[in-house]
């Protein structure tokens, strides 16, 4: 028997991923009153959903094409920027990060 205590993992969950998770309850608790109830659905789509629609119209009326094919257009984009953030964040505290093909090994370690 290992005679030394091994200490408990104890991780805490990142803001973004609490918010995403109560997002996503926030999410199907409508979902399931809509489903449930016409008079809900109907009384969400007359009062709620205008709003966000016309804040998203807001938003996006500058933009000459929608918005879906903008997340399109900059997938390139945000791969490389995660590369180029994984790297930081995996290189030893003290030395400068490599953003070389060659270390990436250690990306898919």
């Amino acid at each position: 028997m290992n005679a030394e205590k091994v200490a408990p993992i104890r991780r805490k969950l990142p803001l973004a991923c609490k918010l995403i998770y109560l997002l996503a309850a926030v999410s199907a608790c409508l979902y399931f009153s809509f489903v449930m109830s016409e008079d809900f659905a109907d009384w969400f789509n007359r009062t709620v959903s205008p709003i966000c629609r016309m804040l998203c119209a807001k938003l996006t009326v500058w933009l000459p094409f929608s918005l879906a094919e903008l997340l399109i257009l900059l997938i390139p984009f945000f791969v490389v920027a995660l590369i180029v953030i994984w790297c930081a964040f995996i290189a030893p505290p003290g030395t400068t990060p490599s953003f070389t093909w060659g270390s990436s090994r250690r990306w898919c370690a």
